[in-house]
């Protein structure tokens, strides 16, 4: 059994298995904020999040403010 996540992105490429999962949830679902990353993934909340904050660095991914619901919290995408 492999646990290698295959991904084609060169960015995302020789990043860590917590970005590349991250990466697979929000190109599957879409936008989330972090809980509902962190439930689609299983991931720890600290795991995530610096998953979440490398994926941003990177150019990645994008954080922008939630504009339906809880507007304190912070919803992640895929850069375009």
């Amino acid at each position: 059994m492999s646990t290698e996540i295959n991904i084609d992105d060169p960015t995302v490429a020789p990043l860590p298995p917590s970005c590349k999962l991250v990466y697979l949830a929000l190109e599957a679902y879409g936008p989330a904020p972090l809980s509902t990353i962190r439930a689609r993934t299983t991931l720890a909340d600290r795991t995530a999040r610096e998953a979440l904050d490398t994926l941003v660095e990177e150019g990645v991914a994008t954080r922008d403010w939630a504009t339906d619901g809880d507007a304190r919290q912070s919803r992640y995408r895929l850069a375009e």
